[in-house]
């Protein structure tokens, strides 16, 4: 950054150039750079007890596959926190289902020609017996989408079993 194509500019550079420095140290620390280089440290970006994300979305399983439940999605109310991804009929549901959110091992875009529907996503998890199991998620429009990616990758960054990517063709 020199001291400005204008002459005009010259006073404004000192003030510039700290805004830069606070900007740069600002994005930093809100993705957690180490600027030395050393082995990357877990920390938590969420308080467990935080809702992170929540909204009704349509889910399918892939166990149990046939030609009848290959376009089956139950419309389920999810919360997304650190610790859990869970989902019940309703907000007000007694009982959830409950997904560790250790145990997601990849979140991914699906392509629309899979279902012939938008705005689908896949959560893959692994059990303790290191068994995979796959989810679909189809979210009502784009920006849901690309939220809920958002949101439930950085609940899950830190995960061990974290795959670099998963798509096995569905």
């Amino acid at each position: 950054l020199g001291h400005g194509k204008e002459q005009w500019m010259t006073p404004l550079h000192p003030f510039i150039l700290q805004s830069v420095s606070c900007v740069k140290d600002f994005l930093d620390k809100l993705i957690d750079i180490d600027n030395e280089g050393t082995e990357l440290q877990q920390r938590v970006v969420f308080h467990p007890s935080v809702t992170i994300k929540e909204g009704y979305l349509h889910k399918r399983k892939a166990e149990g596959v046939n030609l009848v439940t290959r376009f089956t999605f139950k419309k389920r109310y999810f919360w997304l926190s650190s610790e859990t991804l869970s989902y019940a009929k309703t907000p007000d549901w007694q009982v959830r289902s409950s997904i560790p959110v250790q145990r997601i091992c990849a979140v991914e875009r699906v392509d629309e020609n899979a279902f012939q529907q938008l705005h689908m996503m896949q959560i893959i998890t692994q059990d303790s017996e290191a068994q995979l199991h796959i989810m679909y998620i189809q979210c009502k429009n784009v920006n849901e989408l690309n939220q809920w990616l958002s949101a439930v990758r950085k609940a899950s960054i830190y995960n061990e079993r974290m795959l670099p990517s998963f798509h096995p063709g569905s």
